[in-house]
């Protein structure tokens, strides 16, 4: 029982342990966590199961499940335990791999349809689809998730329209690189990012549609069809929301951290490493010259890091991190074998580095030592911790033998301390302390001096003479001698001074002294600054160069590639003062570099004041009090092209926009940099003078809309030249009687305006609407009649009563006439309304039918015009009456028409061809009640 009780506490407390836990201590709206570090289940190196961990139980863990799109068995990917930075990842093989979340979810339980942000350790390898959760192959209703667009990533989120709605692709190709990638998107915008650095956003048009549909979410394939990917994932990280700029840098930080990625140090992208309690761990501004490689090991219980090894991905990187102390040169492979745990939370050590070479050519400790040209800085934060850093020794030179630590990146002797390196297992190695601020490098155990001794007098020379003492060095130390009788010696921290040495060869023994004097870095060398023309080439020299000293040229002050080697040095081109740096090297020692200014003589530039001219003239511009001795050259543009004129003056050609020119002066084969002169042309505003209509034969009044004050207004008939018809704001024009134009210009300050048409449009008088009965029953009458060309609406009056709107609208050409009784006539009035102001209406066309039910109609005219009214002639018969025939003859008397089908009418056609508008006559028989009835009658035809 009590053995039950220490098991459930344990239980319980790990397990609120984990549910405190989330990446960067950023636990809200956190819907997935998926570690490779942490909750693998695998049938040996094949992964089963991978936990989900975020505690927001939606995707539910991933296990290997079918693939809808294909019928090929899924299988589970591989863990690889020595992964990246020392830590496990997941690979898929392209093929067949994938992993299922458990459950189906509605999207917006994962994401919502305008928010989210996801955090990714992966290494792209091939294939297409990664993570992908959607509810049909097109995304209509929605989707999210990664892919591989040609080697750059492909965030697709929302689905929206168009179609590449919130689909970003990057401009980075990542393909067989390990990536921290962070993509997020907000109501507006969808943003990839690359360790920490905006790799590509686009705009989103309208949200996605995440919440209709339940679907799940796979990894390495897609769910619905089968596109698998290969790659290795180490995290995969969800967030409901877009995450704040702080929110993203503390979890990048903590994934930066974990894996050994640089975090982009350019000041624009602002990123400190940062713990999860807003401590920052590596300042960016203050390690600028340090931002290479950048790595470290550390704890953060509220991120679950327990980073206790590391080396940065980076392939120029070269140190690893352990913590704890080694021995015998057996490192953890894995940092989950790493048994060095962290005293305290919140502790952490990152380094980077200053990017220089591996080279071993700068003194330090005084010049009794060099070092290598590469440096780290530290940054601690937190409780110190036992700490061993290694080397490949293969990775740095032969002569490297000691680590050095120092808070002066100089490496001084009163604040280094010297750290000898133990070789095991081709890896050099050393248990140290390194504080915050501290910088380290690797180092010689030796500078190489040479010494001249006297043979001892013995039997067979030059034959195993051996050095076994060297009073004041580090003794015993073996050297053979050369055939010229020097000895050549490394000899440990040598100082200046006389050193004894005891020398054997067999049974013989001598003992002489010898002055050394340790190697002394050069002062740094001297080479006179000098005065070039914009756009020449310098030539540099040192100032009494020493015999045997090496002369190095840069365009830095530390680091860099050599520009050139030699006493003198032919700079590129310049334009502006600019500093280069020489170094002397004498030996083994390297002096400090020296700046080396190259300025630039420039003349002074001329003044010239700007101008302003009307539109369409020239401008003359001159140079204000010239220097005698100064030639001016006249350009349209601010650099190289050909000179438009010389002189203190120079008048332009014609303008019509605002111009700039440039002048230059040029004395003593020197040139001043080109002053911009702006031309600005007076443009008049053109006036805006609406159009209007008039009605035929009346004036119209035209008038300028919003006048410009000062302006005065001319009125023209003629678009150029001409003589002015009028002035003013605004113009009466003579009596229009048809289309007309007139122009209006704009006058200030001696400046016109272009001139602007203004359109009159003459108003013809309404024509009388044709009218006719269209349909007719019993109880009711529909008439129509042809539109009017340029009415605005029409009304109509039956039987004599107010005019009101027709039945199909103001702009309609019917109007039913319902609630009649059989037998009734009814008469109706219609006039076009006109559609400008003060113009007359039509005068009203009428026409007169009558309702069926014992009675006989047949139209007066028709209109066979294509539209849906009046588009046959044919007879209205009482209800239950037979036709027997109905015939209808032209004006010559021909018949073009006969039918006894009721309801069949005559289309206004003979033998297929339309025939002319006019009177037609016609006659019909019909039975009604068994009587027989003959009408006759004539009706017009209308086009």
């Amino acid at each position: 029982m009590k053995h039950f009780l220490v098991t459930a506490i344990l239980f319980i407390t790990v397990n609120g342990l984990l549910k405190g836990q989330s990446p960067g201590g950023i636990a809200a709206n956190n819907t997935m966590w998926l570690r490779s570090d942490n909750g693998i289940s695998s049938t040996g190196n094949t992964v089963t199961q991978w936990q989900e961990l975020s505690g927001s139980n939606i995707t539910g863990n991933f296990t290997v499940q079918p693939i809808s799109g294909t019928v090929t068995a899924q299988t589970g990917p591989t863990l690889i335990n020595a992964g990246i930075n020392f830590n496990p990842y997941i690979s898929f093989d392209g093929a067949t791999n994938s992993l299922s979340s458990i459950n189906s979810f509605l999207g917006t339980s994962l994401v919502t349809n305008s928010n989210v942000t996801i955090f990714q350790v992966l290494n792209l390898k091939g294939g297409i689809v990664w993570l992908k959760w959607e509810t049909d192959q097109v995304g209509s209703t929605g989707r999210f998730g990664f892919e591989n667009a040609a080697g750059n990533i492909r965030f697709d989120f929302p689905k929206a329209v168009p179609a590449t709605a919130g689909q970003n692709i990057g401009t980075i190709n990542v393909l067989n690189k390990h990536s921290l990638s962070t993509a997020y998107a907000d109501a507006a915008t969808s943003v990839n990012r690359l360790n920490g650095a905006d790799n590509t956003s686009i705009p989103i048009p309208a949200p996605g549609n995440f919440g209709g549909v339940s679907a799940k979410i796979v990894i390495g394939n897609e769910y619905l069809l089968n596109l698998p990917s290969q790659l290795d994932m180490a995290e995969v990280i969800i967030y409901a929301r877009t995450l704040s700029a702080v929110e993203r840098n503390k979890i990048e930080s903590y994934l930066a951290v974990k894996y050994g990625f640089t975090l982009n140090q350019l000041a624009v992208n602002a990123n400190n490493y940062t713990a999860s309690n807003n401590v920052v761990t590596w300042d960016r501004a203050l390690n600028s010259s340090y931002a290479n490689d950048i790595t470290g090991i550390g704890r953060d219980d509220a991120s679950a890091l327990s980073q206790k090894q590391s080396k940065s991905i980076n392939s120029t990187a070269l140190v690893t991190l352990y913590n704890g102390t080694y021995t015998a040169g057996n490192f953890p492979l894995e940092n989950s074998a790493n048994t060095n745990n962290f005293s305290n939370d919140l502790s952490y050590l990152l380094i980077g580095d200053n990017g220089g070479t591996t080279t071993i050519d700068q003194c330090a400790f005084d010049s009794t030592a060099q070092r290598m040209q590469r440096v780290w800085k530290a940054s601690s934060t937190g409780t110190t911790f036992p700490l061993t850093v290694s080397v490949d020794q293969a990775s740095v030179p032969a002569v490297v033998k000691n680590m050095m630590i120092s808070s002066d990146p100089a490496f001084p002797r009163a604040t280094t301390t010297i750290y000898p390196l133990t070789v095991a297992n081709g890896k050099l190695y050393s248990s140290v302390t390194l504080n915050h601020n501290d910088y380290f490098t690797f180092a010689t155990d030796t500078l190489l001096v040479t010494m001249a001794v006297t043979q001892p007098v013995c039997s067979n020379p030059n034959s195993g003479n051996v050095i076994t003492t060297v009073t004041g060095g580090n003794p015993p130390l073996s050297y053979l001698w050369t055939p010229s009788g020097q000895v050549t010696a490394n000899l440990v921290n040598v100082a200046g001074g006389t050193y004894t040495l005891t020398i054997t060869q067999g049974t013989c023994k001598s003992m002489q002294q010898v002055v050394l004097t340790a190697p002394v870095a050069p002062a740094a060398p001297l080479a006179n600054a000098v005065a070039v023309c914009p756009a020449n080439t310098a030539t540099l020299t040192v100032q009494n160069p020493q015999a045997g000293y090496t002369y190095n040229w840069y365009d830095v002050s530390t680091g860099g590639t050599s520009l050139a080697t030699g006493i003198s040095f032919t700079t590129p081109a310049v334009s502006t003062a600019t500093t280069w740096y020489v170094e002397a090297i004498n030996g083994s020692c390297t002096s400090v570099r020296a700046p080396v200014l190259v300025s630039v003589n420039n003349v002074g530039a001329p003044v010239v004041n700007s101008t302003s001219v009307c539109q369409g003239n020239t401008a003359t511009l001159t140079v204000q009090n010239p220097n005698a001795g100064d030639t001016y050259n006249w350009y349209n543009i601010a650099t190289g092209g050909t000179s438009l004129g010389t002189g203190i003056s120079f008048t332009t050609p014609v303008i019509t926009t605002n111009t700039t020119y440039y002048v230059e002066a040029v004395n003593g084969g020197c040139s001043s940099t080109r002053t911009s002169v702006v031309v600005t042309v007076t443009t008049v505003t053109a006036p805006v003078a609406p159009a209007v209509t008039a009605c035929q034969g009346n004036v119209a009044t035209l008038t300028v809309q919003n006048p410009q004050a000062g302006y005065t207004y001319n009125w023209y008939d003629v678009l150029t030249g001409g003589t002015a018809v009028g002035t003013g704001i605004s113009f009466t024009t003579i009596p229009i009687t048809t289309n007309a134009t007139y122009y209006v210009e704009a006058v200030t300050g001696g400046c016109n305006s272009v001139r602007v048409p203004v359109s009159v449009s003459s108003y013809a008088p309404l024509i009388t609407p044709v009218v006719t009965a269209a349909t007719i029953t019993a109880s009711t009458v529909t008439f129509s009649w042809q539109m009017v060309a340029g009415a605005a609406g029409y009304e109509v009056s039956v039987n004599g009563e107010p005019y009101i709107t027709p039945s199909s609208g103001s702009t309609g050409t019917t109007h039913l006439v319902s609630g009649l009784t059989a037998a009734v006539t009814v008469t109706i009035d219609v006039v076009a309304l006109s559609a400008v102001a003060g113009c007359p209406n039509s005068a009203a066309g009428n026409a007169v039918a009558k309702t069926e039910l014992g009675g006989f109609y047949v139209p007066t005219a028709f209109t066979p015009n294509g539209d849906p009214y009046n588009e046959v002639m044919r007879p209205i018969l009482p209800t239950s009456a037979t036709l027997e025939y109905f015939i209808i003859y032209n004006r010559w008397g021909q018949k073009v028409f006969t039918t006894s089908i009721i309801g069949q009418g005559w289309n206004g056609k003979w033998k297929g061809k339309e025939q002319p508008a006019g009177v037609f006559v016609w006659i019909c028989r019909y039975r009604y009640m068994r009587s027989i009835f003959d009408e006759k009658g004539s009706f017009i035809l209308l086009h």
